[in-house]
């Protein structure tokens, strides 16, 4: 059946109106488990360039294996997403939705190599930028994990941000390029925390990138997603993760909300642990990722911690 149902949405979109918070329902429109919106897989489904239906195999978070237990999901022929769009939008109804979260279209592109329907890449991101247009008009503001550029151009909200590089030995040093070109213009969050190898060291990389952090949280314990299509939410029980996700947030909004310009326009590597970030109001953060109190052009950055700078004052 429906989780809460209409009446149960209707009710926490009504919550979110009286508390000033808001509510993105998530639809996934590439990725399709079984039959729905009225299709079936050799109309709807994109095609590989041999012309078998385009699929996505399951894999083993353990192993990183195909699991064999499961079938794969298959991918939307992207000259169908425009009609897969307009009908989940008919389906909200007079729900008073201010947003839409569209799963994977900001970070998922592919070609169709149907005989009769061939589109490349490019043509899919066009496809995917008009569906957007289209939810974005309709629901007001559209919500996009990782997003890319035909994406990002079109969200209001960007989640699954990276704050770090891959780590290989070919990189020397990171960057937040992402977040230099968008910050101050689009609201980013961070992939989960509560999924991080090094929490402590993933908040400060929000705070020194202008990068919300996010949290995936689920009210039970994790074990019961296991062998579920949810297995790979990792650590996400929400008694366990509380306090630190308060505290993780006061944190941030403390200090982002006193800048009148977080766009960032200046960025320096001063050392192996010691960064520094200038934003367009002329605030500078110096994060430190070092186990030792840090000097930074004069300022003192704690061991694990951050320090912001503004007119010469600490705030």
């Amino acid at each position: 059946g429906n989780l809460g149902g209409r009446k149960g949405m209707e009710a926490l979109l009504g919550d979110a109106a009286e508390n000033g918070y808001q509510v993105l329902p998530d639809a996934e429109f590439l990725r399709i488990s079984k039959s729905r919106w009225g299709w079936w897989p050799f109309t709807y489904a994109a095609k590989n360039i041999n012309r078998s239906l385009l699929i996505e195999d399951r894999f083993l978070t353990s192993a990183f294996f195909k699991d064999g237990s499961r079938a794969g999901v298959y991918m939307l022929a992207p000259q169908k997403l425009e009609s897969a769009m307009g009908k989940f939008l008919s389906s909200l109804g007079k729900l008073p939705v201010t947003g839409l979260s569209v799963g994977s279209l900001g970070s998922t592109l592919y070609s169709n190599f149907d005989s009769s329907r061939t589109c490349d890449e490019d043509g899919a991101a066009a496809l995917i930028a008009a569906s957007l247009e289209t939810a974005r008009k309709t629901c007001g503001a559209v919500m996009t994990s990782v997003g890319y550029e035909y994406a990002a151009v079109r969200s209001r909200y960007i989640v699954d941000v990276p704050v770090t590089d891959s780590g290989y030995d070919v990189s020397a040093y990171r960057v937040p390029f992402y977040q230099m070109v968008f910050s101050g213009y689009v609201e980013m969050a961070s992939k989960p925390l509560n999924e991080a190898s090094n929490y402590a060291d993933s908040l400060l990389l929000c705070i020194e990138t202008a990068t919300a952090p996010r949290f995936n949280f689920t009210y039970t314990d994790t074990v019961a997603l296991e062998n579920t299509n949810y297995e790979g939410l990792l650590s996400t029980q929400f008694s366990t993760w509380k306090k630190a996700a308060v505290e993780a947030y006061s944190q941030y909004t403390a200090l982002y909300e006193k800048m009148e310009d977080r766009t960032i326009v200046g960025y320096e590597v001063l050392s192996d642990k010691l960064r520094k970030t200038v934003f367009g109001d002329g605030t500078v953060i110096y994060v430190n990722y070092g186990t030792e109190e840090a000097d930074a052009n004069g300022v003192s950055v704690p061991s694990k911690g951050f320090t912001a700078v503004r007119d010469g004052t600490i705030f």
